[in-house]
C-alpha cells in the first residue's frame, strides 16, 4: 500500500472509528488480525471500541498477546467486561491477570455471578448484529461467526451495546432484496436481568412461547440469552442442593414459589447496585 493510501486509511480510522469497526467486522478475521498488526495501536483501539464484544473477543485470540493486552488495557472496564464474556473461562482468566489492576477489579465485579443468579447460566454465543446494518450484512455476519448455541433468533445491538431488536434467522434467510434490519427486527421483546435469582427468572411468562430470553447486565447492555434447558439444570442444582441439606427446611415444591432466597437476593442485589460502575 503507499504511502498514501496508508495516510487515508489511518484518517478514516481517526475520524470514524464506528464505521470502520463495521467494514472490519464484515471482513475475514484473519485479514482484519493482520491489519490491526500493521497499524499504531493509537489507530486500533478507537475502532476496537465500537466492536460488536462477540467479534472483538474472536479478534484478540488472533492477536498477538502483547498487542491484544496493550489495546484492551486502554478500553473502559465495562468494554473489556463486554468482550471478556466471549472467552472461555480459562483464557479469560489468563488474559485478565495481565491487564493493569483496576481492570482486573473491575472486570470480576462484572463478570462474576453466583451460581444461583442468570448470568452464571447466560450463553453469550449467540449471532449478534448491529440494529443499523441490513438483512443481507446481517446474513454475512451469521456466516462469519462460529460455534453458535442453537437458537432461532439473531440479536441486533445499538453502538451502546444495548438490545434493539430480535430477528428469526428464517426471516433474514427469506429476505429476497436487502432491507434494514430495524425496519423487520421484532422491537417488542422481555430481557431479564443477568442478576436476577434463576428462581424468579422461572416464573417469567416468556417461557410459554419462547426457548430463551435476553439478557442483560446491569448497565443493560446485552450479553447474550439463557435458554430453557440451562434454567432447568440450574434449577436441578438448586433443587440438589437443598436435599442433601438436612438443615434447608425448603422443599422440592417451592422451587418455582417465592423463598427466603428470593428475599435474600433480593437484598444482595441492592447493595451491589450501589457498587461503583
Amino acid at each position: 500500500m503507499s504511502e498514501h493510501k496508508v495516510s487515508l486509511a489511518l484518517a478514516f480510522l481517526e475520524s470514524r472509528p464506528e464505521s470502520a469497526a463495521r467494514l472490519l467486522e464484515l471482513d475475514g478475521i484473519d485479514a482484519v488480525a493482520d491489519f490491526f498488526v500493521s497499524i499504531p495501536q493509537a489507530y486500533a483501539v478507537p475502532v476496537f471500541k465500537h466492536m460488536i464484544p462477540q467479534y472483538a473477543a474472536r479478534l484478540c485470540q488472533r492477536l498477538e498477546k502483547d498487542l491484544m493486552i496493550g489495546i484492551l488495557s486502554q478500553m473502559e472496564i465495562k468494554q473489556v467486561a463486554a468482550i471478556l464474556r466471549f472467552v472461555e473461562k480459562k483464557q479469560r482468566i489468563a488474559w485478565t491477570k495481565s491487564l493493569p489492576t483496576r481492570i482486573q477489579i473491575g472486570c470480576a465485579l462484572l463478570l462474576n455471578y453466583d451460581q444461583d443468579m442468570v448470568g452464571a447460566w447466560v450463553t453469550p454465543h449467540v449471532p449478534i448484529i448491529p440494529f443499523d446494518c441490513t438483512t443481507e450484512e446481517a446474513l454475512q455476519y451469521v456466516r462469519l461467526g462460529s460455534e453458535y448455541a442453537p437458537n432461532d433468533f439473531v440479536f441486533a445491538v445499538g453502538s451502546d451495546g444495548i438490545l434493539k431488536g430480535k430477528i428469526r434467522l428464517t426471516a433474514l434467510l427469506r429476505a429476497t432484496s436487502p432491507v434494514p434490519v430495524n425496519a423487520i427486527a421484532d422491537t417488542k421483546y422481555q430481557t431479564i436481568t443477568a442478576r436476577l435469582p434463576i428462581l424468579t427468572a422461572a416464573e417469567n411468562e416468556d417461557w410459554k412461547s419462547f426457548d430463551s430470553i435476553p439478557v442483560q447486565d446491569r448497565n443493560h447492555k446485552f450479553i447474550g440469552i439463557i435458554r430453557h434447558v440451562d434454567l432447568r439444570r440450574a434449577i436441578d442444582m438448586l433443587t440438589a442442593k437443598q436435599a442433601v441439606d438436612p438443615t434447608n427446611p425448603i422443599s422440592v415444591d417451592q422451587v418455582y414459589g417465592t423463598t427466603l432466597l428470593e428475599v435474600f437476593q433480593s437484598m444482595k442485589e441492592l447493595v451491589k447496585s450501589d457498587l461503583p460502575k
